[in-house]
């Protein structure tokens, strides 16, 4: 388990924002998530996350995933106080992340979303990625 104290990181924020279908909530403050072949447990109390996994997959994989090597305070701080819109914008989403998704999965759950609302795009998402591995499985 790694700790990390950070800003501008909301994992509920993150999961509902819609651009990751296989990212859910498991319990009070505890989430998952599947990227690739790699799946992550999270806890968040504030600004203290805690990464369930090995330290080699953070580093090589969730901290770019999560995009932690860019500081979004001085992106926040360079918005025009005069543009309101903005300005509200990123103080009601300012624990987003821009996740860096892998292109297919990207593609096959914008698809999916096209015609669906985003709770039963991440079932969807969900149960084609799971008969997607039974079958690869199934083929070996």
């Amino acid at each position: 388990m790694l700790t990390i104290e950070m800003d501008n990181f909301d994992l509920g924020q993150i999961c509902r924002s819609g651009q990751c279908f296989r990212m859910d909530q498991i319990g009070e403050n505890r989430y998952r998530v599947i990227a690739r072949d790699k799946y992550l447990e999270l806890t968040q109390e504030r600004g203290i996350v805690n990464f369930f996994c090995a330290e080699e997959d953070f580093i090589f994989f969730w901290i770019r995933y999560f995009d932690l090597d860019c500081n979004y305070s001085e992106y926040i701080n360079m918005i025009n106080p005069r543009d309101k819109y903005l300005t509200a914008a990123a103080e009601m989403g300012n624990g987003i992340r821009i996740l860096q998704q892998d292109l297919w999965e990207m593609t096959i759950s914008f698809l999916i979303s096209q015609q669906n609302n985003i709770t039963r795009t991440m079932e969807n998402t969900g149960r084609a990625f799971t008969s997607c591995l039974r079958l690869w499985i199934w083929t070996r």
